[in-house]
């Protein structure tokens, strides 16, 4: 089965977040859509990075800096060297980069 098959069956829709927002603004577009991550853009909407749970973890909550969500830049947090998938990959192609690399999340 190819990523392409899985998209089709699950939907194609891809949420984002501008590097600009702040993570607050990035972490309520996750809740309101049950997501544990977001695709970053730019300002003419190209994928810039990704901003994910994990991301708060590390590089926010790790620092003690939860009490600055509302300052701090999604651009300024996220994962800017992003792994992407293609949609004519094998999904076992796929699941072998997600464990090697330790990701779970892969645009």
């Amino acid at each position: 089965m190819t990523i392409r098959e899985v998209l089709r069956r699950k939907g194609s829709k891809v949420i984002t977040a501008y590097e600009n927002q702040t993570v607050q603004e990035a972490l309520q577009i996750m809740v309101e859509n049950y997501i544990g991550a977001v695709v970053v853009v730019n300002i003419h909407n190209r994928m810039a990075g990704i901003f994910t749970e994990r991301d708060i973890l590390r590089r926010i909550a790790g620092k003690g800096e939860c009490d600055r969500i509302a300052e701090i830049k999604v651009g300024d947090v996220m994962t800017s060297d992003v792994i992407v998938g293609h949609p004519n990959a094998d999904t076992e192609c796929v699941f072998k980069t997600v464990t090697e690399k330790r990701i779970r999340h892969l645009p």
